[in-house]
C-alpha cells in the first residue's frame, strides 16, 4: 500500500507518482531551475487545489499537487506540509 501522500495511477501499463506540495507554483520553479521539464503548469482542480505534471531531467514523470484545506484536515502528514 502506498503512503498518504503517494498515490499511484494507471497511465498506459505504468504509474505516476504525485507527491504533496505545499506550494505546487513554487515546485514547479524549483524543478525548471534543476534542469526538469513542466508537462503540465500547475493549474487550479476542483476538489484538489492546484496540480502540475513534471519531467525530472532524466524524463521520469511525477505530479505535485497541493490539497485543499478539507483534504489536509484529513490527513495529518498533508496537513503538515499545507501549514509550512
Amino acid at each position: 500500500m502506498l503512503g498518504p501522500t503517494t498515490w499511484a495511477v494507471e497511465k498506459r501499463g505504468s504509474s505516476t507518482v504525485k507527491f504533496a506540495a505545499a506550494d505546487a507554483d513554487d515546485t514547479v520553479s524549483a524543478v525548471e531551475d534543476n534542469g526538469g521539464s513542466v508537462l503540465m503548469p500547475a493549474a487550479d482542480v476542483p476538489d484538489v487545489d492546484r496540480i502540475a505534471w513534471m519531467a525530472d531531467p532524466y524524463g521520469a514523470e511525477f505530479a505535485v499537487l497541493k490539497p485543499n484545506p478539507r483534504q489536509s484536515q484529513q490527513c495529518p502528514i498533508i496537513g503538515a506540509l499545507s501549514s509550512s
